[in-house]
């Protein structure tokens, strides 16, 4: 009916009612606060991420709110300059970094499959843990614990919520 490409903003100027333009101008600004609000997670898990290991790794060290800022400018600031300065060497980095994700894993599931210690199928299936967080309701505590199990299996940072690709 109406073979074009575009998003819902091409729809929904294509196919309102009434106000198709406006409706269609909106639609095409929350997609883009859509993709804005999707590149947030990943410079905050990052940075949040190197800061832990920084204060595993040194006890004495306090981490402060902006130390954790800093860091996610830095990694967003980084991918944009490699973007305008860099392109030749995209392709490259791209690739390596699949080969590194593909060994890594591979050497991560090994290590653990030989080194970690065993648990019983009743202990890992029966026992729950609860008020070692902080969070004395376990539901709340099972909820807050399962965030980071699935996050990376959303898909929710790659492909924002209402973008047709």
């Amino acid at each position: 009916m109406d073979p074009t490409v575009g998003a819902q903003y091409r729809w929904s100027a294509a196919f309102a009612p009434k106000w198709n333009r406006f409706f269609g101008l909106m639609q095409g600004w929350i997609t883009v606060f859509a993709w804005i609000c999707a590149c947030v997670p990943n410079p905050a898990v990052v940075a949040n991420t190197i800061l832990a290991v920084a204060s595993w790794n040194k006890p004495d060290y306090v981490s402060k709110r902006w130390h954790a800022t800093l860091l996610m400018w830095v990694l967003t600031i980084f991918p944009c300059v490699a973007n305008f300065w860099l392109p030749r060497f995209i392709n490259l980095l791209e690739t390596g970094g699949a080969a590194w994700m593909v060994v890594s894993f591979v050497v991560n599931i090994v290590v653990l499959a030989a080194k970690a210690k065993k648990s019983s199928a009743q202990y890992v299936f029966q026992t729950l843990t609860h008020g070692v967080s902080g969070w004395q309701n376990p539901t709340v505590a099972w909820s807050l614990g399962i965030l980071t199990a699935t996050f990376p299996l959303t898909g929710l940072a790659s492909r924002p919520l209402g973008v047709n690709y």
